[in-house]
């Protein structure tokens, strides 16, 4: 419910559990440590379950910010995150089903409330790992909605927004985020915990991996590993620790991997059929073969085009000045043109498509940055 000074309060917590030694009160109290949610038994309401709570096992705190996640979906697009004619079909739905896109049921709402379906999914490892986690991304999201500027874009360019729309997602943002502020607290000097910057890593198998690339909303990055002992490439979330094998079925080596603007596609080199560059499915599906040739793919900002450099290299210190050309292949057809005639490897699309960022050998050995525009020209 929300008060009229406009704070979420719960009036109901439903189902409660004992959560330790930690959590028992003075001596002498009537509490009882008995859990009436044992193991094995589903309790609650269906629709706003977890995969494991719907499954009767164990539970912990990330089944609530399933659960809170859920609330989010449906306060944000109107409907349920899933749905079913019954109790047995809305479980179903929980445990094999993805929540449609919020951009998909309402045109209105920002791209960037796709970042806080982590919260949703199903293995508990893969999910914010704390109440705190959410709100903070709720809090970023609720400051460039009433900003105006995307604090994850490399630009310094305010994005501009409806100030309409901005205003009304902003007030549903800022409810959840309120809504969080029980859950996490203050620390023990009474003040706000918050960290800032550092490292984390990604992956921790033995075997070499190259070519990591983020999705466009910071939640998978996909990479060539050797861990299977070919070239394969992965795709892992970035709060996760199981990467998956999306080019298992192949034995030919696969890496270089590169995805699209959207998170939709992913461009990788493979030595299968002949070798070339080949397009999939971001999680590994309907894979097709765009050239007989090219390395270092990179997509430009429609999705409609890849950018790629004639042979390979290892070492970019150990390039010569022997020219390695860039060219550009329309995604569908497979149909190419000449970029650049002098050396250029490695390209990358500007954020509005009109130009193409290489490096390559020329005179003397120098390595230098250049820029071309996308449709053909001279380099800068």
């Amino acid at each position: 419910m929300v008060s009229d000074d406009g704070r979420v309060r719960i009036l109901d917590f439903g189902l409660a559990k004992y959560a330790g030694p930690s959590a028992l009160p003075a001596a002498g109290s009537e509490f009882s440590t008995r859990a009436p949610t044992e193991q094995g038994r589903i309790l609650g309401t269906v629709a706003y379950m977890s995969p494991e709570q719907a499954q009767g096992e164990a539970v912990d705190h990330r089944s609530d910010i399933f659960s809170l996640g859920s609330v989010l979906y449906e306060i944000a697009t109107g409907e349920q995150a899933f749905r079913g004619n019954n109790s047995a079909s809305t479980i179903a739905a929980i445990l094999k089903d993805a929540p449609r896109p919020p951009t998909e049921l309402r045109r209105d709402l920002p791209r960037e409330l796709l970042r806080v379906r982590r919260s949703m999914a199903k293995e508990v490892w893969r999910r914010y790992q704390s109440a705190l986690d959410l709100r903070n991304e709720l809090e970023e999201l609720k400051l460039e909605l009433t900003s105006g500027v995307d604090l994850e874009a490399s630009s310094h360019t305010p994005a501009a927004r409806p100030l309409w729309r901005s205003a009304a997602i902003a007030a549903g943002v800022a409810l959840l985020a309120g809504a969080l502020g029980f859950a996490v607290g203050t620390t023990r000097s009474g003040t706000r915990s918050r960290s800032f910057g550092g490292f984390t890593r990604l992956t921790s198998h033995s075997a070499e991996e190259y070519y990591p690339t983020l999705s466009p909303d910071g939640e998978l990055v996909v990479y060539a590993g050797k861990a299977s002992g070919n070239w394969d490439v992965y795709l892992q979330r970035v709060s996760g620790e199981k990467p998956i094998n999306l080019t298992g079925d192949s034995a030919s080596h696969d890496t270089e991997p590169a995805l699209s603007r959207d998170g939709k596609w992913i461009a990788f080199r493979s030595e299968r059929r002949g070798g070339g560059i080949f397009v999939m499915g971001a999680t590994g599906e309907n894979v097709k073969k765009v050239t007989d040739f090219g390395h270092n793919p990179a997509w430009s900002p429609d999705g409609k085009q890849i950018v790629c450099n004639t042979t390979a290299f290892s070492d970019p210190l150990a390039r010569t000045i022997t020219p390695e050309q860039l060219w550009v292949v329309d995604a569908a057809t497979g149909e190419k043109r000449l970029l650049t005639p002098e050396d250029g490897v490695q390209g990358s699309w500007s954020p509005n498509g009109f130009r193409i960022a290489y490096w390559g050998v020329h005179q003397g050995g120098q390595r230098d940055v250049w820029t071309v525009p996308s449709n053909g020209g001279a380099s800068v």
